[in-house]
């Protein structure tokens, strides 16, 4: 059987560097800048997926209507973003897995999850619930991140700005790298300045 894996979108941050908008619920290519990484989450086939809220909940919510996803409001969502995973990992019961993704990457695909959740379906078989996984670009890690359930417990401890980078580091043995062959798994919007030739409407 293979292994259950859970999905996590970080949406709670206050977009400090964007300026006086939410850069999630700004428009991009159709829809909001946080769609992109929920529809590539949900549509790889991801259960549950879960939306962690923080700054301007109610309209990151309204941003995404009509997707099968639970939001997971956290109150502290200032404390940085290894908080709020640590809210989003909480919020799961049961799961072999989970894997985590930025609300403001606009080139995340489906296929960058896919290739994500079937190296840890197969790197499972040997590294068991201790299995990591992480995408790559050019020599660069980017996400959704895999982890296995051993690292649940440490992920819902998390706190502050850092998120699961020293855990990555000090479980190296166990993480596997996902070459990509694009930039999508890199790309996510800080700045105002960062949209590029991406399409705004």
């Amino acid at each position: 059987m293979s292994p259950r894996v859970a999905g996590i979108i970080l949406a709670a941050g206050a977009s400090r560097r964007y300026g006086n908008r939410n850069k999630l619920t700004e428009r991009c290519e159709g829809k909001a800048l946080v769609a992109h990484a929920v529809d590539a989450v949900l549509t790889a086939g991801l259960q549950p997926v879960v939306v962690v809220t923080g700054h301007d909940a109610e309209r990151v919510e309204e941003a995404l209507p009509g997707r099968a996803v639970s939001f997971v409001y956290h109150a502290a969502y200032a404390h940085g973003m290894g908080s709020s995973l640590a809210a989003g990992v909480r919020s799961l019961r049961d799961t072999d897995g989970v894997a985590i993704a930025l609300g403001d990457m606009p080139r995340i695909r489906t296929t960058h999850v896919r290739r994500v959740v079937e190296a840890f379906e197969t790197n499972h078989a040997s590294f068991g619930d201790d299995t990591l996984c992480v995408p790559t670009f050019a020599g660069r890690r980017g996400h959704p991140v895999a982890f296995g359930r051993a690292h649940l417990p440490a992920l819902r401890k998390l706190a502050g700005a850092n998120g699961a980078r020293d855990l990555l580091a000090s479980r190296a043995e166990h993480l596997v790298e996902v070459p990509m062959s694009d930039d999508g798994v890199l790309l996510d919007i800080d700045r105002a300045t960062d949209w590029g030739d991406l399409r705004r409407d």
